[in-house]
């Protein structure tokens, strides 16, 4: 998969975990690694923009950090987000997305990622 030029923020936990999920969902995101969305998903959450990503963090729990990441593949804009640790709600949101909860504006999913910091 080749990167694009592009330059995406993230939300990760301290760990560099993904948040809010378990599981097959829950990604480990290494600096200078690509990182791939699991199967069947719609990719990689990421912000826009570096103010997207600080709106994202200060709404999030004090376990949380921004790091810089390089895109592959197509963007995706989504309308609506489960944040679950519960794997049989994550599941039922890639089944029904229109019952879960807007998302952000600058909220656009990939393939995958590679963290730059």
């Amino acid at each position: 998969m080749e990167p694009n030029k592009t330059i995406r923020w993230k939300v990760v936990t301290l760990r560099n975990r993904s948040l809010y999920t378990l599981s097959k969902y829950n990604l480990e995101y290494k600096e200078n690694k690509i990182t791939k969305a699991p199967p069947n998903t719609l990719g990689i959450f990421c912000c826009k923009t570096e103010n997207d990503a600080e709106e994202f963090h200060l709404s999030c729990a004090h376990w949380t950090k921004i790091i810089k990441v390089k895109t592959y593949g197509e963007g995706i804009k989504i309308q609506r987000v489960c944040g679950s640790f519960d794997v049989n709600r994550m599941d039922e949101w890639y089944r029904n997305p229109q019952m879960y909860d807007p998302v952000s504006e600058g909220t656009i999913c990939y393939p995958a990622v590679m963290p730059l910091e």
